[in-house]
């Protein structure tokens, strides 16, 4: 199942309300970015088995890490690759 969000805002508070196994995090979103959306969701206890791989155009894989995200992927990705990354991160503990 997937769902959508279009702002980082969206994101959090669709987070509240059910927490995912994994989020596709875009550095570029309206109001708070994705490595802000990141650090919030990483200083939470409660979510640290949340799996976060950012897809973004930026090449700054320095400050997606330093954010807490699992895995980073560039927006040229393979797609049929995606979905053994996302399986990958899934099964990591």
């Amino acid at each position: 199942e997937v769902r959508l969000a279009h702002s980082g805002e969206e994101a959090l508070k669709a987070i509240e309300e059910e927490v995912p196994d994994l989020l596709v995090l875009d550095v570029h979103m309206p109001g708070i970015d994705g490595y802000e959306v990141c650090r919030r969701l990483r200083d939470n206890p409660a979510l640290d088995d949340l799996r976060i791989i950012m897809l973004t155009s930026s090449d700054d894989k320095h400050a997606a890490f330093e954010a807490g995200v699992d895995d980073y992927l560039n927006k040229d990705v393979d797609l049929l690759n995606l979905p053994n990354r996302v399986k990958m991160i899934l099964e990591m503990e």
